[in-house]
């Protein structure tokens, strides 16, 4: 997943549940399709030191995931907070990483303003992972995929300029010159 996306109340409610469960870390589930969310399902801590790390409540966590397998959906992230931290995954995070093919998506509450921020976690190697939060990204033109209409549209253009170059082409051409008949 190149990215995960969330609307943005998606994203408030992931902030207000962060804020609700401080000093606590919050964590839960987001499932959806196509890297795009669909829902968020909260799991209680069950971790012995809930202000530190985070440990999802297995029978909670266990009709989350038949939950997300009835709704035909996919995991496509692991959220969890870090009350006072920044939202980069700790040692801990890292170490206790089990479902390396989802994103790991952290709430900070350490700032003012709340602070998201999603990473992919794959052998102990962590790697950021584009969070859009509301409309789709450009990923079409990043990539050199274009839509159809985006690749008429640039046919067409090309088109139109090359009619504007031969017209201007032909306008700005020097009058023939004049050849004298018979001997005049």
């Amino acid at each position: 997943m190149s990215y995960l996306q969330l609307s943005r109340d998606q994203a408030q409610q992931l902030v207000q549940f962060a804020w609700n469960t401080k000093p606590y870390e919050c964590c839960g589930l987001i499932a959806g399709q196509d890297n795009q969310a669909k829902t968020i399902i909260p799991i209680p801590n069950a971790s012995d030191k809930p202000n530190k790390r985070f440990f999802m409540e297995p029978s909670a966590l266990l009709k989350a995931l038949k939950q997300i397998e009835y709704e035909r959906l996919q995991l496509l992230a692991i959220f969890h907070s870090h009350p006072e931290d920044d939202p980069i995954p700790s040692q801990t995070d890292i170490h206790e990483s089990q479902y390396s093919e989802v994103v790991h998506l952290i709430i900070s509450l350490k700032y003012q303003t709340p602070r998201l921020q999603a990473w992919r976690i794959k052998a102990s190697q962590v790697s950021a992972v584009d969070l859009v939060i509301g409309s789709k990204p450009q990923e079409n033109l990043e990539k050199g995929n274009l839509t159809q209409t985006q690749k008429y549209a640039i046919v067409l253009a090309a088109l139109l300029a090359f009619i504007a170059v031969i017209v201007i082409s032909i306008v700005l051409l020097p009058p023939a010159p004049t050849l004298p008949i018979n001997g005049s």
